[in-house]
C-alpha cells in the first residue's frame, strides 16, 4: 500500500487464454480492488476513515464505488463475510475476490481475479482457498 494506491507486489498469471493480468509493482486505487478493500477494512478504524476521507474518487469506472458511504457499506458487508470482491469496479469484465493477510508486520492482502465469468458462483470456495493460503503464509512466518 502506499498512500491510497495498492501495490501488487507479486503476481501468478493464469495459463488461461483469456484472462487478466496485472504485472508487480503496478498501482490500483484500494477502493476499486478486492485487496485494496481487504486492506482498508484491516486498519483501524480511525485510520482507515481518515484515509477514506482523503480518497480521490476520480479515477472511477462505470461500476467504481464513487462515495467514502459507499465504500464502508460495501467494506462492512466484506468484514461480515470475511472477504471482499470488486465486481468490474476497475477493469471491465473482471471480477476480484480479496482476502486480508498479515505479513512482516504490514498490512497486505492476497486475492485472484478473473473474467467475470469464470468465478461467477464460485466467490465463497475462492475465498476460503485463499484464507486458508494466508493463515498458512502467517504461519509460516510466525515459525521463522
Amino acid at each position: 500500500m502506499d498512500a491510497d494506491s495498492l501495490i501488487y507486489l507479486d503476481v501468478v498469471e493464469s495459463s488461461q487464454a483469456i484472462r487478466y493480468f496485472a504485472k508487480s509493482g503496478e498501482r490500483r486505487p484500494l477502493y476499486a480492488t478486492s485487496g485494496g478493500k481487504a486492506i482498508l477494512a484491516s486498519m483501524a478504524e480511525a485510520e482507515r476513515d481518515a484515509l477514506i476521507a482523503r480518497l480521490d474518487f476520480s479515477d472511477r469506472r462505470p461500476r467504481t464505488l464513487a462515495t467514502g458511504k459507499a465504500l464502508r457499506a460495501d467494506l462492512a458487508r466484506g468484514e461480515a463475510r470475511g472477504w471482499f470482491t470488486n465486481l468490474s469496479e476497475y477493469t471491465p469484465d473482471v471480477t476480484g475476490v480479496g482476502v486480508p493477510l498479515r505479513a512482516s508486520g504490514r498490512f497486505v492482502a492476497l486475492s485472484l481475479a478473473g473474467p467475470n465469468y469464470r468465478p461467477e458462483g464460485r466467490h465463497e470456495d475462492i475465498a476460503r482457498r485463499l484464507a486458508k493460503a494466508a493463515r498458512d503464509i502467517e504461519a509460516e512466518e510466525r515459525e521463522s
